[in-house]
């Protein structure tokens, strides 16, 4: 096992040794005053952060921009996004902040022409300049948990069910506004690795 032994010149009486065991070093101090050791393993890495954003392009004429992302940190993943759409919205019937709260907003994920996952999306009030409603998603999952802390989600694929989509880079995107006459695509994008 390779190690390394060095004095510390700013604290006498303190031996520092730094063996490599596999790939996290091991880290022994020794106070020779006190006659303790302790031995610790180094901090492990920085996880590695994947990160897969897709932009929502406004195909009706609603002037609506949203951006969408799923992010993967460690044991941790997250599906998250925002929507603003400009009020009144003749193309998509919303007159008001009352028609924008009881809007039922929805975002579709698909992959090679299939869709795998649904998600509602929660109204989070309006306000800006321009005048606009807000909308939001925003989900968890850790340890195989899923949070759904705003919005909600319903995967169309194994395991059906709800839980958090699992965006690729290509896959589309699509927002919907369901009315009373009629589902409305209002909205389009894919997705893209960042």
């Amino acid at each position: 096992m390779p190690s390394f032994t060095a004095k510390a010149s700013r604290l006498p009486g303190l031996l520092l040794a730094v063996a490599l065991v596999g790939s996290a070093p091991l880290l022994t101090g020794y106070d020779a005053a006190t006659g303790a050791s302790n031995t610790t393993s180094a901090p492990p890495a920085t996880p590695t952060v994947q990160r897969i954003v897709a932009q929502a392009r406004d195909t009706a004429g609603s002037s609506a921009q949203g951006k969408f992302t799923r992010t993967i940190t460690g044991n941790k993943q997250t599906f998250s996004g925002s929507l603003r759409i400009p009020l009144p919205n003749a193309a998509l019937g919303l007159a008001d902040a009352a028609s924008a709260q009881n809007a039922e907003i929805l975002l579709r994920t698909g992959r090679q022409g299939t869709a795998y996952a649904e998600c509602a999306l929660d109204f989070t009030g309006v306000g800006g300049k321009p005048r606009a409603a807000h909308y939001r998603l925003d989900l968890v999952k850790r340890r195989g948990t899923v949070q759904q802390k705003t919005g909600f989600c319903e995967l169309s694929v194994a395991p059906v069910g709800p839980g958090l989509p699992q965006p690729q880079a290509r896959d589309t995107l699509t927002l919907v506004h369901v009315a009373p006459d009629g589902e409305r695509t209002f909205a389009r994008g894919a997705f893209v690795k960042k």
